[in-house]
Order: structure tokens, then C-alpha cells, then sequence
């Protein structure tokens, strides 16, 4: 007798333990609180630099940024892996503080590398891009 592939597929979930204790007909156990959420940041981080032309712009780069550019990207199956080669700087890891960052500053380095001019880079002594003025 053969199975079919929709009988194979056909597997019923696991029952959570409040299902379980219905089906025996026990009290369900109270649920476990979710975590709270992390406390919204009271201030935001504003951009530091103008861009070229406009008023308050400065043609030099500030303290802690490096003005190169990005030669190349890396990425892995790993989570928030991402990784950009900086000219004359090498491999910095993409910061990872938080999911919407480290996505934000991959993009903001993968335009920068397809731009491929010299951009504002803040990165420090943890090896990781913090972050990228793109013009």
C-alpha cells in the first residue's frame, strides 16, 4: 500500500499546554507574560554634518569619520553578518545594535559602494560602521 505525498504532508500541530489541559479537562495554566518591550529612546540621533552646498556644510571631515570609500560588501547566511571593506581601512563589521540600524546601514553602504566615491564613515575602535553620511 502506498502513501501519498498529501497523506505524508498531513501531521497534526503539537497542542500547547493550555490545549492539553482543556483536552484533559484540567484548568488551563496561565499564560506567561510576554516580555516587556525595550523603553522607546528618548532622543533620537540627528545628523552631524550638512550636506555639501547647503548652509552650515564644512569641507572637512569631523572628528572620529573617515571620509573613503567602499570597495566591497560581504554578507553571510549569519545573523547581522553584514561587513563593508573601507579603503585603506579593510573589513568593518556592519553595527548590529539593533535589526532596523544594521539594515539602514547596509543600504546607506551598498549605495555608497555603488556610488563609488569617498563618503563620511564613523567607525571605532569595536571595528564596526556606526555610521555613513551618503551625498
Amino acid at each position: 500500500m502506498s502513501t501519498s505525498i498529501s497523506d505524508a504532508l498531513a501531521v497534526p500541530p503539537e497542542l500547547t499546554d493550555a490545549e492539553l489541559a482543556l483536552a484533559r479537562g484540567e484548568v488551563a495554566p496561565e499564560p506567561t507574560p510576554a516580555p516587556a518591550p525595550p523603553a522607546p529612546e528618548t532622543e533620537l540621533a540627528r545628523p552631524a554634518l550638512n550636506p555639501p552646498g547647503t548652509p552650515g556644510a564644512v569641507n572637512t571631515v569631523p572628528a572620529g569619520f573617515s571620509s573613503v570609500r567602499v570597495l566591497a560588501l560581504f554578507s553571510s547566511g549569519d545573523p547581522e553578518n553584514g561587513q563593508a571593506n573601507l579603503d585603506g581601512i579593510g573589513w568593518r563589521r556592519v553595527a548590529a545594535t539593533n535589526d532596523s540600524a544594521h539594515v539602514n546601514l547596509s543600504l546607506l553602504a551598498a549605495a555608497a559602494r555603488m556610488q563609488g566615491t569617498a563618503t563620511p564613515i564613523r567607525h571605532d575602535a569595536d571595528n564596526q560602521v556606526h555610521e555613513i553620511y551618503l551625498w
